[in-house]
């Protein structure tokens, strides 16, 4: 006689993936937010090992609920928020995606999303008083209209523009900004995920007289030059909106510097104009003359009055000797003068120290002088700063 057939057993879940964060747990959202909470060493955290863990089952599903026990949609979004501590921004994706509940909470954690952009756009430095970088991301995410949009913006410009790195349409708005003082900087009140904006300070004129220096040599790809000059004319076009009765004066430089349109006022739409049929010189290259060409006409008697500032976008590669000269014309042209000066790196291989080092010169003078207002750290790169325009990904 053939034996019955025993009854069929039901087909368990399978369990969830525990060397990823607890997320692996949102297998199983309908349940998840039903169940009791589970003990910490049920919860597997990257480069953590519970002393418990040899000895415990795994856990394959989450315990049925408690009535007398609180599930974790139950808690203030704060502590929601701090659960939320160790998740990176693909986690966090993940979570917006189990209900409707944690999609509000996760969009408006502009802490968390802060973090995100920060831990993988921004550049460790020491003194975070004069970090460019930070206070750029500080002004984008407030162009953006929140750190979760900059974070989408920058992932995708990523993906859209690999190998090189470029500034987003807010980054490129945010540095006209910086340069400009168009906008303030957010400042926090109250707790880290709010932010207001204040009105410019005093300290910019109204008007503004800008020399720009664009790097035409042999080192500077055509597809360089063009986004420099692609730049310089969405800052003027920008400057002309915000500053009316501001004036611009354009060089190129190789190893000697040529005015290609001396001081004439914005208005007249000369300087723009210039720019698209300016053509590229070639040749060596020598950073320090065309900021001492700039030193001289800033300084003259015969420059309107105002704020003054020099832009230079070059790919920075020079030599030991000449670089102490560009920053000591540097620290002359704030001291004659009052001009700020911001460095654009350009090129597959940029001396972004180098040029740092250069906008430095100008940012230690005016900082010197209390010439702007101290205690966030957009204010500590007004003086001058270096911005990455584009560059090849190491």
């Amino acid at each position: 006689m053939r034996p019955a057939p025993s009854a069929a057993r039901p087909t368990p879940h399978p369990a969830p993936d525990q060397s990823s964060s607890w997320l692996g747990l949102l297998a199983y959202p309908s349940r998840l937010w039903n169940c009791a909470p589970l003990p910490m060493d049920a919860l597997p955290m990257q480069g953590v090992v519970h002393a418990a863990a040899t000895d415990a089952p795994p856990c394959t599903l989450p315990v049925e609920a408690d009535p007398d026990r609180v599930g974790l949609l139950s808690l203030p979004d704060e502590l929601i928020s701090s659960c939320m501590a160790t998740l990176d921004a693909r986690d966090l994706v993940q979570l917006e995606l189990t209900c409707r509940r944690t999609r509000e909470v996760v969009a408006n954690d502009a802490l968390r999303w802060r973090q995100a952009v920060e831990q993988r756009w921004s550049t460790p430095v020491t003194d975070r008083s004069a970090s460019p970088q930070d206070a750029l991301l500080e002004a984008a995410a407030s162009i953006a209209g929140s750190w979760k949009r900059l974070y989408s913006e920058k992932h995708l410009w990523d993906r859209q523009h690999h190998p090189w790195i470029t500034p987003t349409v807010s980054e490129t708005e945010a540095m006209i900004d910086i340069i400009t003082g168009a906008r303030s900087p957010p400042i926090p009140a109250g707790s880290p995920t709010s932010v207001m904006l204040s009105s410019a300070p005093p300290d910019l004129s109204p008007t503004m007289t800008v020399v720009i220096l664009i790097d035409g040599s042999s080192s500077v790809t055509e597809e360089d030059f063009n986004s420099m000059k692609n730049l310089s004319s969405t800052f003027l076009t920008s400057l002309n909106i915000t500053h009316p009765g501001s004036s611009a004066c354009l060089i190129q430089f190789n190893q000697y510097p040529r005015v290609e349109l001396d001081l004439t006022p914005l208005a007249k739409g000369q300087p723009v104009a210039a720019l698209s049929t300016m053509e590229q010189l070639m040749g060596s290259t020598d950073i320090a003359a065309p900021i001492h060409r700039a030193r001289e006409i800033l300084a003259d008697k015969e420059c309107p009055p105002g704020d003054k500032v020099i832009v230079m976008l070059t790919d920075g590669q020079t030599h030991a000797e000449e670089l102490r000269l560009a920053e000591a014309e540097a620290r002359g042209a704030a001291e004659d003068a009052g001009a700020r000066l911001f460095t654009f790196g350009v090129g597959r291989d940029v001396d972004e120290v180098g040029l740092e080092k250069i906008a430095a010169s100008t940012r230690a003078v005016h900082n010197s002088a209390n010439r702007f207002v101290s205690g966030h750290d957009f204010e500590g790169i007004r003086g001058g700063c270096y911005f990455t325009l584009r560059r090849l990904k190491k």
